[in-house]
């Protein structure tokens, strides 16, 4: 188990980023335009934000070597992280005091409100498929009009030839009911049959 933080010139790697690059204890790693020295390999963060669903292995180094790497400039994305390890009963105000001092690009995580990118992703995933569910039962609906409407069209005909032999309005919907009926029935027979077929094979 590693504690503490790596010390200047060193790195810290994911055991998956030392697989990748067939790294070693005590090889050299280049990162952006400095080098270190890996001194340790790790297997897992358990503050790691990102938790199962993480696609990027993570390199740690001290943090008075990250202007030596030159990575970070215009364009670049960067997210700085403190961490308070606080004494009991001291968070309430610790709280009351930062929450005026936070803008529109901070925040103050706390056990209680903490969501690990994992949980964000999921969240934004079961959000999109809510909004494709809403689209396609609306594309559901205009091609059950469409269809609705040519099958009316296509019907007119047989409608007007069972008139000409005298069949009145009643009678003609009677018909095609009944003939709803026996397809729907005959479909569900031969589904329950096919059903049986399956589970017994």
């Amino acid at each position: 188990m590693l504690s503490g933080a790596p010390n200047s010139g060193e790195v810290w790697i994911n055991q998956r980023l030392a697989q990748r690059l067939a790294i070693a204890l005590g090889d050299n790693l280049e990162i952006g335009e400095a080098h270190f020295r890996v001194n340790a390999i790790f297997v897992s963060e358990p503050d790691n934000p990102q938790g199962g669903f993480a696609f990027s292995s993570r390199a740690l180094i001290h943090y008075s070597d990250v202007p030596s790497t030159q990575s970070i400039g215009p364009g670049a994305r960067v997210n700085y992280t403190h961490l308070l390890l606080l004494k009991p009963g001291t968070q309430t105000a610790l709280e009351k005091q930062i929450k005026p001092l936070l803008d529109a690009h901070t925040r103050l995580v706390t056990v209680e409100n903490f969501r690990s990118n994992s949980q964000e992703f999921i969240e934004r995933i079961s959000t999109y498929l809510v909004l494709a569910s809403a689209l396609g039962i609306m594309l559901s609906g205009v091609a059950l009009a469409i269809a609705a409407q040519e099958y009316s069209g296509d019907l007119q005909r047989p409608f007007a030839l069972l008139k000409t032999f005298g069949m009145g309005p009643k009678q003609v919907a009677g018909l095609f009911v009944r003939f709803g009926v026996v397809f729907y029935a005959l479909a569900a027979l031969i589904a329950i049959v096919l059903g049986f077929i399956a589970i017994l094979h």
